[in-house]
Formats: structure tokens, C-alpha cells, sequence
């Protein structure tokens, strides 16, 4: 084995079409690391904003309880840093999803699914999942991360660099001295294979370290995850060598076996991904927000013609604990009865968001399922998940936020029903979205591992059982 690596290097390093594209693939690695490192370097720069935004304005309300109340514009900016009807309308606390050390590697969600959310006490269920507003062309096309090249673009350069290891031995006149020792045929040919697999193997391990370490995050990063993120990749290849190890093993010319290999390639990578996409948009097809939105806003016209007072009187049915029966409970436009409506608002639209989002759940489980039997979406899903940028992911982020936002209504609706007005010291003491993400399943991740092996050692007998037992195979062609 050694001397067929030291002769296999000394090769490689005087092939300039060998040297140039892995050369080009670096450089594809390369830029995927800095179009992840940018894509989540601006998203945690508007978290930062935001992070900033929101003490910046609790630091200026604070400031109006010092404001001269002799004038009229004091006088004035006092009663609404007092007034709980108005703490929405000067301090904006926001749900933020903040990346982790591998997000940038595997952007997965990140592009499509909102990385921060306004928390309100007016928010509706209508809101689940919903997306900022992104450039078409871009969501299209997709993202060109490091994930990306480990999925798609590795396969292919290791398709590249292995496709004619029989056919360049009978190029070079080397195949007779080959078959002469026809005993040692098929271990030269494997030790070949796995030669150029290591190259590869190199080459990515560089790639992954170098992005891990160059995360935009600023914060340490996991060797625990570093190395379940290593684990997968290297099954994850390991799997693809036993793809090319079968296909070479039919001793077909370069064309034959490069043909051979690009049809798996896209079968696995884009055709059967494809059509379980198609079957999923046909069993589960989105609905037009065009048609949700016409559907609530009827519903807000109709909650909206309500008579204050039965507003209150549902409001105080659902939330007793709230019920004071004041006088001023019949006022129109009062805090009480802004917090009333868009309450009976939450009650209306909490079945319309309900479907809405149990059918995304669907489609999203459907896929799920169907990844189990496609290994470029088992390993999208797996890198996704080590990134926390997977639909799980945010499925928590979701759940975190509607928390949190229930703190944050049952902070302001303590002081608009006990008509109390805010303090220095609650401003102080408000709720916080507290910085979490969702845990990380190592079980699944060495599950999925596992499969990996498992079935590129079913290729490989398979490979055996081709070789040793079909006659059309069997015989060494020259």
C-alpha cells in the first residue's frame, strides 16, 4: 500500500490538470466559507442593532421621568413613560434567534425562516413562519455555503479525480503488468481509489477546520460538535467511494464509467430529491397569504364593530384574574379596550394560523421522512441540525418566542387592569428574551453515521458479489 500511495503522490504532483482542479475546488470551498461567514455576519449584526435599539430606547424612557413637567412637552413625555398604553410605542423588545459556530457552514433555514421577532402584545397567530421579505432570484438559486460543496460539489470532484482508474493504466501501457499479478487486481485498484479518497478527505477536513475556527460568532467553538460535524463528512465521502469503487469495478472505458457515475450523482442529488418535493407540493400545498391576509382583515373588521364593553366582558371571561369591572371599561380606545380586541382578535385567528401551520408541520415531517432514504437530504438534515439551523430548530425559536411573548403581555396587562403606572424601577425589572436554541441530537447524528457505513459496506459486497459471481465481470478486459 505504500508504494502505491508514494507513486499515486508523485503522480498526482506531476499531473497539472489534476493539481488545477483541486486547486478550483479549494477555491470553491473557500468561497462558500466567506459567503456563509457574510451571510450570518449580517444577521448577527442586526441582532446586535436590535440588542442595541431596544436599550437605547429603554435608556431614553428612563430619561423622560426626569423631564420638566412645567412645561407642556415634559409634561407630556412623563405621562407616557408612566403610562403602560404606551410602553409599545416607546421600547420595541425583540425574540432573537442568534447563530451558533457551525450556522455559517450550513445555512440551512436561515435565509428563508425570520431570525428575530418583534415581541407585542398585539401579535397574532396569523404571524407563524412567516419570512422577511428576500430577493426571489437569491431563494431560487439557493445558498452557495460549505454544505453545499460537501453534498454536491465533493461528490464530484472525487467523480472526477477516480472515474478512469482502470482506463488510464491501459493509456499508459501499465494494465498488462497490472493483470500479471491479477492476484493483487482488485487490492491495487482499492488502494488506488482510496488514495485519490483520501486527497479528498484532506481537502474537506482543511476546509471544515478553517470554517469552523473563522465562524463569525466570536464565541468558542464546540469540539464536540467540530468532531460529529467531521464524523458525518467522513462517512458521508466514505459512502460515495463505495459508489465509485462499484462503478469502476465494471472495468468500462473513462466515458462509460464517468456516464455512470454522473447519472448517480444526479439521481441521488437532484432527480429523486426532486420528485418527493413535487409529491409533497401536491399533497400538501401551501396556501396563498394573499387569501389568509383578505381572510383576516374580515376578521378584524368584524372584531373591530364590537361595542367595547363586550369586548371586556370576553376578554375578562377568558382572563378572570384581570377582571376589575371598572367604570372605564366602556370607554372606546382605551388601553383595555385595545388589549380586549386584539385578544378576541388572537381567539379568531388561532384556528385559521392552526391549520396553516400543522400543515406546514406536514409537509415538513413528510420530507423529513423521505431524507431517510436519499442520503444528500439524511445529510443536509444531519449538517443543518449540527448548525441549529435546521426546521426543528426553528419549530423552538417559534415556540421560545410565543413564551416569551406571553410574559411580555402579562407584564404590561398587570399594570393597564390594576391602573398603575410604570416606575424607573420596572423598566428596570422588565422581562428579557432569554438567549437559547434548541439541543443538539448526537444520537441521531451517530444514527445517521451509522447508515452511512452500513450502506457503503452493502455497496462494497455488492461490489464483491458483481466482481467474483457475474461472468460478465468477471474477466479483466483489455
Amino acid at each position: 500500500m505504500k508504494t502505491i500511495f508514494l507513486f499515486e503522490w508523485k503522480k498526482l504532483a506531476r499531473t497539472p490538470l489534476s493539481i488545477s482542479i483541486l486547486v478550483f475546488f479549494i477555491g470553491l470551498g473557500a468561497y462558500s466559507i466567506y459567503y456563509g461567514y457574510s451571510i450570518t455576519k449580517k444577521q448577527i449584526q442586526v441582532i446586535h442593532d436590535l440588542e442595541n435599539l431596544h436599550k437605547e430606547q429603554v435608556k431614553t424612557t428612563i430619561g423622560y421621568f426626569n423631564a420638566d413637567t412645567t412645561t407642556h412637552k415634559g409634561k407630556a413625555l412623563y405621562n407616557k413613560a408612566t403610562q403602560p398604553g404606551w410602553i409599545e410605542h416607546l421600547i420595541k423588545p425583540f425574540a432573537t434567534f442568534y447563530p451558533n459556530s457551525f450556522s455559517s457552514m450550513a445555512i440551512g433555514h436561515r435565509d428563508v425562516y425570520p431570525f428575530y421577532k418583534e415581541i407585542s402584545t398585539k401579535d397574532n397567530s396569523l404571524h407563524v413562519f412567516d419570512a422577511d421579505i428576500s430577493n426571489p432570484e437569491i431563494l431560487i438559486a439557493g445558498n452557495f455555503d460549505l454544505s453545499f460543496v460537501i453534498i454536491y460539489l465533493i461528490p464530484l470532484l472525487m467523480i472526477v479525480l477516480c472515474h478512469n482508474i482502470i482506463s488510464e493504466e491501459k493509456e499508459l501501457g501499465t494494465f498488462i503488468l497490472l493483470k500479471s499479478q491479477s492476484n493483487h487486481f482488485r487490492k491495487i485498484i482499492f488502494y488506488k481509489l482510496f488514495f485519490r479518497t483520501l486527497i479528498v478527505l484532506t481537502l474537506t477536513y482543511i476546509l471544515n477546520i478553517v470554517a469552523a475556527y473563522i465562524s463569525p460568532t466570536n464565541t468558542p467553538i464546540s469540539i464536540l460538535n467540530l468532531l460529529y460535524w467531521l464524523l458525518i463528512v467522513t462517512c458521508y465521502l466514505f459512502f460515495w467511494f463505495a459508489i465509485c469503487y462499484l462503478l469502476i469495478s465494471f472495468q468500462k472505458n473513462s466515458i462509460v464509467t464517468s456516464l455512470y457515475m454522473i447519472g448517480s450523482w444526479l439521481l441521488l442529488s437532484i432527480i429523486l430529491p426532486s420528485l418527493f418535493n413535487f409529491y409533497i407540493d401536491i399533497s400538501y400545498p401551501k396556501r396563498i397569504k394573499a387569501d389568509m391576509a383578505s381572510e383576516k382583515r374580515k376578521i378584524e373588521e368584524s372584531v373591530w364593530d364590537l361595542e367595547p364593553k363586550v369586548l371586556l366582558q370576553k376578554f375578562y371571561n377568558h382572563h378572570p384574574e384581570y377582571n376589575t369591572q371598572n367604570s372605564n371599561d366602556t370607554i372606546k380606545y382605551s388601553s383595555k379596550h385595545f388589549v380586549a380586541y386584539y385578544d378576541a382578535l388572537e381567539k379568531q385567528l388561532t384556528p385559521i394560523a392552526k391549520v396553516h401551520k400543522d400543515r406546514e408541520n406536514e409537509r415538513k415531517k413528510l420530507m423529513s421522512k423521505f431524507s431517510e432514504f436519499i442520503p444528500t437530504l439524511k445529510m443536509q438534515k444531519t449538517l443543518n441540525q449540527i448548525g441549529n439551523t435546521d426546521f426543528n430548530s426553528y419549530i423552538y425559536f417559534e415556540e421560545s418566542t410565543l413564551s416569551f411573548q406571553k410574559k411580555w403581555k402579562k407584564f404590561i396587562y398587570d399594570f393597564i387592569f390594576k391602573d398603575e403606572n410604570l416606575q424607573v424601577s420596572d423598566y428596570l425589572t422588565m422581562p428579557e428574551y432569554p438567549e437559547n436554541r434548541s439541543q443538539i441530537q448526537y444520537k441521531g447524528i451517530v444514527i445517521n453515521a451509522v447508515e452511512f457505513i452500513l450502506l457503503a459496506l452493502l455497496i462494497i459486497l455488492l461490489q464483491t458479489y458483481v466482481t467474483y459471481n457475474s461472468n460478465k465481470y468477471l474477466t479483466i478486459k483489455q
